[in-house]
């Protein structure tokens, strides 16, 4: 598929958090660091996905865009660059939650409500 226009759907990993960009033409939007979770890509991939719709889902969601996070991407015109495979975002949302995560959310906010206690070491 290298350098076609043709979209390809992936979900993906974000390996680093999600970064904001500004292309040439001064279009702006976010740079991805992302291992495609079905082994196609197995190094993993840059990808830059430019425009308004790119921008607005960075700063709505920039909180939940961390290591590990995955993302629903289309992505099309896949190339190599300086020995990295960088392609370009047409489409991106978050991806369902895995259970796994959903509890450890649970489990975090649980434990940010309850009051903390200082420990104390004997003498």
């Amino acid at each position: 598929m290298t350098g076609q226009t043709a979209g390809q759907n992936i979900c993906a990993a974000l390996r680093m958090r999600a970064y904001s960009c500004v292309a040439p033409d001064g279009r702006h939007g976010m740079r991805l660091s992302v291992i495609d979770t079905a082994g196609l890509y197995p190094n993993g991939l840059c990808a830059q996905w430019l425009g308004d719709e790119a921008a607005a889902f960075l700063e709505q969601h920039q909180a939940e865009l961390v290591p590990g996070r995955c993302l629903d991407l289309e992505i099309y015109y896949v190339q190599a660059f300086n020995g990295e495979l960088h392609a370009r975002v047409r489409t991106c949302t978050l991806a369902v939650l895995p259970s796994s995560w959903l509890k450890h959310a649970e489990n975090v906010r649980i434990e940010h409500a309850q009051p903390h206690q200082p420990t104390t070491e004997p003498a």
